[in-house]
């Protein structure tokens, strides 16, 4: 019906011209050949739930309740398979062609016609081998940034200040990330932040436009969208702003082949992981490196802002663990030393990250509540847990600091750590590349507010928190994203204890 109708509108255009009809004829039967040989299959699966349903949690729990050992499908747009943890082990290692996270990503932003999900194995490679390698560094220049960031983007602050969090914190890890990826001083000029912080939603905008065409329409309508041209200017702004500076890794590494040594600064060492892993004739195109910048900005700074937001927003409403949280810091500090970064403040060493055992658990108690997806909602499963622990629905932020506590589990239940019971960063082949990273960065934001910072649920005088007066979460069919327009009020601490 579609169909007819929109060939209808371009065939009475059309008629202006023979030579507008010949061609939109052919583009109509181009696009009908085309529609019909990439309809989706159909899935021989149990289909559970209405694609009108507003509730895909409960339409989860229905279908694992109902299906716990095969899988099941959820009409969603695009269909989802949810896999039961019995295949976990089956699923997790499935090489790239069979199972791939690039794809999906493909298939939900549209990647034809946006770019996301396109094979770019060097972003891989990239942070696989070069960045985590490089957690030690990476988390110094981390550290020398995070009082600048927060100072640029909360301001002075010295009486109790509400100030809108989740565009704030997309900056602050903006200028975290930028300093790792690009170094100064691009990572903190203005253009380049709102850049980086804005191309998911460029992203999203056009997505959503180009979902509006029928599919056999899109090849054709898509590049010409507003929405679309914004997104293609991005990559080729993050082009231009990066040419410089490819331009001087480019002769560094030239350098270094002909025998001298480049000098060492953390200007472009992202750049230079990248052009390691990059086919040869594509490393001196500054779009390449400018799209490769973008997507890499996109995949750290959107999940991870995600993930801090839901933690200030837990910690803000649970004000009683903020002392234990300070304590912790504070001891390792004083075991372990720490270096002075150059505005005086403390930095902690890479080795003492590892011991703030509670930080770290709340961080992932946080996340396991409010995770990327409600796909990945781990308290759906059932897990060993000390007889103290709360009930898996509820919300425990020592919880793995106290299994952890248990003899022989030391160094399980981290953050980082996936596993059949804790989903949101994969697990297997599937697992997410950059969550050491990650968990860094959300690390060096949390201990710097918690040591320098207060704040609280907005206008929470008295510090009363309450899990109900929590920002709520919004839910987009199986995604989760914090509150964008919620509100905390925050006010630099005057003492600060060691």
């Amino acid at each position: 019906m579609e169909f007819t109708a929109v060939s209808r509108e371009f065939k009475t255009f059309a008629m202006r011209s023979p030579v507008l009809l010949s061609v939109g004829s052919f583009l109509i039967l181009a696009a009908l050949i085309r529609y019909l040989l990439n309809r989706p299959k159909r899935l021989n699966l149990p289909l559970v739930g209405s694609p009108e349903s507003n509730d895909w949690t409960k339409t989860l729990i229905e279908g694992t309740i109902k299906y716990p050992d095969i899988p099941f499908s959820l009409p969603t747009s695009p269909p989802t398979v949810v896999v039961p943890i019995s295949m976990l082990d089956e699923v997790r290692n499935l090489p790239e062609k069979t199972a791939s996270f690039d794809k999906l990503v493909r298939e939900v932003f549209l990647g034809k016609h946006t770019g996301f999900g396109e094979d770019r194995p060097e972003i891989i490679a990239a942070i696989k081998v070069d960045l985590t390698r490089n957690i030690a560094s990476a988390l110094n220049g981390m550290q020398d940034e995070i009082k600048y960031a927060l100072s640029q983007e909360l301001g002075s602050c010295h009486e109790w200040t509400s100030i809108a969090v989740f565009g704030k914190v997309a900056r602050i890890v903006a200028l975290l990330s930028g300093r790792v990826f690009v170094g100064l001083p691009l990572s903190r000029e203005e253009e380049w932040v709102i850049s980086t912080t804005q191309f998911a939603a460029y992203g999203h905008f056009a997505r959503v436009a180009i979902k509006e065409w029928p599919s056999w329409l899109r090849p054709f309508v898509g590049p010409f969208l507003p929405q679309t041209r914004k997104l293609n200017h991005q990559k080729t702004r993050g082009g231009q702003l990066l040419a410089p500076l490819l331009k001087h890794c480019l002769e560094r590494a030239q350098d270094e082949k002909s025998g001298v040594k480049g000098y060492e600064d953390e200007q472009g060492t992202m750049i230079s992981w990248l052009l390691r892993h990059m086919d040869q004739k594509k490393r001196a195109d500054p779009l390449v490196l400018g799209t490769n910048q973008m997507m890499l900005s996109f995949a750290a700074i959107t999940t991870t802002s995600n993930a801090l937001c839901h933690a200030l927003y837990d910690l803000a409403c649970r004000p009683e663990y903020f002392e234990p949280l300070r304590k912790e810091i504070n001891e390792v500090l004083r075991e372990d030393g720490y270096d002075i970064d150059g505005e005086g403040g403390l930095k902690l060493k890479k080795t003492s990250m590892s011991k703030l055992r509670k930080l770290d658990s709340f961080i992932k108690e946080s996340q396991r509540l409010s995770p990327i997806s409600i796909s990945t909602h781990d308290h759906l499963f059932a897990f060993l847990q000390p007889s103290c622990a709360k009930s898996p629905t509820e919300f425990d932020g020592f919880r793995f600091s106290n299994l952890r506590a248990m003899k022989g589990k030391e160094n399980k239940h981290q953050f980082v750590t996936t596993s059949p019971e804790s989903l949101s960063f994969g697990h297997g082949n599937h697992a997410c590349p950059g969550r050491f990273f990650a968990s860094n960065e959300m690390k060096v934001v949390l201990i710097e507010l918690l040591r320098n910072w207060e704040f609280r649920l907005q206008g929470d005088v008295e510090r009363k928190g309450g899990e109900d007066k929590r920002p709520k979460n919004h839910i987009d069919e199986l995604g989760i994203t914090p509150n964008m327009f919620a509100k905390l009020d925050f006010k630099r601490r005057e003492e600060v204890d060691l």
